[in-house]
């Protein structure tokens, strides 16, 4: 075999290895619309079975939905944290988003019984709930949870660990030595796990409050990443920056219409009520990013990109060589 052949093969293998990469990074990204949908027809068949809904998705975690809520969270977040972001702040943006949905998994709502489920959950909440988790739970919070953050801790502190010897050592084997920003995302991670363990450890309204405040910090997550696609592609993809500042603002007009709707209700004795207001926020929320997720796959794969890493390093970000589709 001549070199020029020998180059012509491996110039052959590189490119089906790299249609192999494509397609398996597109899979994944579909993968977490599909958890998305999979979980929204779940909730449809509990509520033609129960006859109504639950105050927010998080209650179904106490009725047959569970296993779909809990599996679609934990394999969204897996996913979220394997998908490489097209510039830094996506990509730390989307580790967050990831290292939170778990929580939000695994650390359940208070039960309530406005809504009975078509089968008896096992154990079932009780009638008025136990406050402000049933005993069952909170061991199953001490046992999942535990792990979640042994866990993440560990591979946060070998990532750490890797950072400084190939900062320090790479080098001497004249091999480039790693980014700056890889340090500083590293340590974002850590301190947001090291403020979980700290606060689990030594708070008991942990388990109380844990459930809200890392859904409500993946949902901020999950705007920020939609808002900062629509500033970054205003110049090279104006359409699909339009798209994304109007998904931006449906997001922005769910939030301030229903729950303002449901802050006044709970304040105001002649405000009418709406109690699926919760449910119904939540399920806007995840189908706007859902839509933001799904138009972002299709831009990728109808622009002809190259990729190059930024300017003092970071993850290899898309530079459009085609027109706009």
């Amino acid at each position: 075999m001549t070199d020029r052949q020998g180059d012509v093969d491996r110039a052959a293998a590189n490119e089906e290895l790299k249609a192999h990469a494509l397609a398996t990074y597109r899979y994944l990204r579909l993968g977490i619309v599909a958890a998305v949908f999979v979980l929204i027809v779940g909730l449809i068949e509990e509520r033609i079975d129960a006859g109504c809904l639950k105050s927010s998705i998080s209650a179904y975690f106490y009725s047959p939905v569970r296993s779909l809520l809990v599996g679609g969270l934990m394999a969204i977040g897996l996913a979220l944290i394997a998908i490489r972001g097209r510039s830094r702040a996506e990509e730390i943006l989307l580790n967050l988003a990831g290292m939170f949905a778990p929580v939000v998994a695994l650390v359940p709502t208070t039960p309530s019984t406005d809504c009975p489920s078509s089968i008896a959950t096992t154990p079932a909440p009780t009638d008025p709930p136990q406050e402000p988790l049933p005993d069952w739970v909170l061991r199953e919070i001490d046992n999942n949870l535990l792990a979640y953050l042994a866990v993440a801790g560990a591979v946060v502190l070998a990532l750490l660990g890797w950072w400084l010897y190939a900062r320090f050592r790479r080098p001497d084997r004249g091999l480039e030595a790693p980014a700056s920003w890889l340090l500083a995302s590293l340590l974002i991670y850590a301190v947001v796990i090291g403020i979980g363990v700290v606060v689990y450890v030594n708070s008991d309204k942990f388990k109380e409050y844990a459930h809200w405040v890392a859904a409500l910090a993946m949902f901020a997550c999950f705007f920020v990443v939609v808002v900062w696609n629509a500033l970054r592609w205003n110049t090279e993809a104006p359409r699909y920056a339009r798209a994304y500042g109007a998904i931006a603002i449906g997001m922005i007009v769910a939030a301030v219409v229903i729950g303002g709707w449901k802050f006044l209700a709970d304040r105001f004795d002649g405000f009418p009520q709406w109690d699926e207001a919760i449910f119904w926020l939540e399920v806007a929320e995840i189908l706007l990013f859902a839509l933001f997720w799904g138009i972002q796959t299709w831009q990728f794969g109808r622009f002809e990109t190259v990729l190059a890493s930024p300017p003092g390093g970071g993850p290899p970000e898309p530079v459009a060589v085609t027109a706009e589709a």
